[in-house]
């Protein structure tokens, strides 16, 4: 039987909200990674619609399936429905307004005052921070925080995460990213933060926002919905980032904690300033600043939230370990050395890992000779790629280091900047290059945007 919902209020949240609350099912939207019990939704982009593969699910053992009720996908359901009588398809006219609607829902039934919703946003670090400040909260309530799942970080991946709300967690770490004017706004409309974090304003997605100040402005909407919604949450400024300081409003001093006043912040440790107490936090797999800074926010945010749990906290940030994820990756115990971030690149981020970089195997005693960089394109940079391409380029032939290798459709920009490299239309002539030369060198750097998949390269290690 279909049940075609043509307007969101005729949602029936006894079909599908009582399951996802009770924690029974959650909900899947991408059929190749389907698992049996959950709800598969299907929505539709402007090249695909995922009702088109319900036949592969329904085979895995689904038994409740929402569509986008175009014509087509009405047909099918109709024919599927007659096939298998057990199953429930429920059709709405926009299946993706649906699904946020019912996280919506979702989360203000699951949400009671004892619980936490803490968004993360930022140019720079939102993964990694959400990462370390689930880490510190799973230690203190164990088995009790959810957070946000890989980079599911947008209009579709938030709704995601709060539908995977489960009753008995008490805490939700929810990593909002944006592209575009106001989507933080509405990410936070869905989620309702009670705390937050904005990790720092740099030129991710300037290709759009087109300067900082614009980005600045889309990225305190979370700090704007924390403060006018929330009494008991806190809000976490970086005020050594010179955007974040122009937040600073002494209005809101009693909900805004702003960390650089009480952290002092070194490559390999930081001391914090807490309840008369000053303490020194030293973990050994956290190396550079804007790690060491990240890590700080996320500590001093669980101190204000849970501030009996001090002790605990003080320990866990000592034992911190971030996950293998192509992210800002150190490999010390190899042969050779190398530091791997391919999962993203940006003027703001390519600096400071070069800068780390460079101090770390100064720390390592490594000849500069034997370093080899290989840096590749830095993505949504827009009408700016040339200008910041030809300043890292300058700024890393300013450092006295050994061979620096620029790949992708960008590197003729970062040779601008420093003639002196060799560059690479493609990572295959790279690796052809490495087969040769790769002994040559003690250690590697390694960054880029996502799309040259820079990390297969490493294989050219061993």
């Amino acid at each position: 039987m279909i049940n075609l919902a043509k307007q969101l209020p005729l949602l029936n949240p006894e079909i599908i909200l009582g399951k996802t609350v009770e924690g029974e099912a959650a909900i899947c939207t991408d059929s190749r990674q389907y698992r049996t019990g959950e709800i598969f939704w299907g929505l539709v982009g402007e090249n695909f619609d995922g009702f088109q593969y319900v036949e592969k699910v329904i085979s895995q053992g689904a038994c409740i399936l929402v569509f986008q009720s175009t014509p087509s996908n009405l047909k099918l359901a109709q024919k599927l429905s007659i096939q298998f009588p057990t199953l429930q398809f429920i059709g709405f006219n926009d299946s993706l307004k649906a699904l946020q609607k019912l996280s919506q829902l979702h989360r203000s039934n699951w949400y009671q005052t004892n619980k936490h919703i803490i968004g993360i946003t930022g140019s720079n670090g939102k993964t990694t921070t959400k990462e370390m400040l689930f880490f510190l909260l799973d230690g203190i309530f164990p088995q009790k925080v959810s957070m946000t799942k890989g980079n599911l970080n947008n209009h579709i991946g938030v709704p995601l995460t709060l539908c995977a709300l489960k009753k008995e967690q008490e805490i939700a770490v929810v990593e909002m990213g944006t592209s575009g004017f106001n989507e933080i706004s509405f990410l936070c409309d869905l989620a309702m933060p009670t705390s937050g974090i904005i990790t720092n304003i740099g030129s991710g997605h300037i290709e759009f926002f087109k300067t900082q100040e614009m980005i600045l402005k889309e990225k305190s909407a979370l700090m704007d919905a924390v403060l006018k919604t929330n009494e008991k949450g806190f809000f976490i400024l970086n005020e050594n980032d010179k955007f974040l300081r122009t937040l600073i409003n002494p209005i809101h001093s009693k909900k805004c904690i702003f960390s650089s006043k009480l952290c002092s912040i070194k490559e390999e440790s930081f001391s914090l300033k807490f309840d008369n107490e000053e303490v020194i936090i030293e973990n050994k797999g956290i190396y550079g600043l804007h790690l060491q800074t990240n890590l700080a926010l996320c500590l001093f945010l669980c101190l204000n939230l849970f501030p009996d749990k001090k002790n605990k906290l003080f320990e866990l940030a000592r034992m911190v370990v971030l996950p293998k994820n192509n992210r800002a990756e150190w490999h010390l115990d190899n042969t050779p050395k190398y530091f791997l971030d391919a999962y993203n690149a940006n003027p703001h981020s390519m600096k400071a890992s070069l800068e780390t970089f460079i101090s770390r195997m100064q720390q390592q005693k490594i000849d500069p000779s034997k370093c080899c960089f290989i840096l590749g394109d830095m993505n949504e940079l827009g009408d700016l790629a040339p200008t910041y391409h030809r300043e890292i380029g300058e700024f890393i032939g300013s450092q006295t280091i050994g061979k620096i290798l620029f790949v992708g459709r960008y590197r003729e920009y970062y040779l601008e900047g420093c003639p002196s490299a060799q560059s690479f239309a493609s990572k295959t002539e790279l690796a052809s290059w490495l087969e040769t030369h790769v002994k040559e060198y003690e250690s590697f750097f390694i960054k880029g945007s996502r799309s040259l998949q820079l990390e297969s390269i490493v294989a050219h290690f061993s």
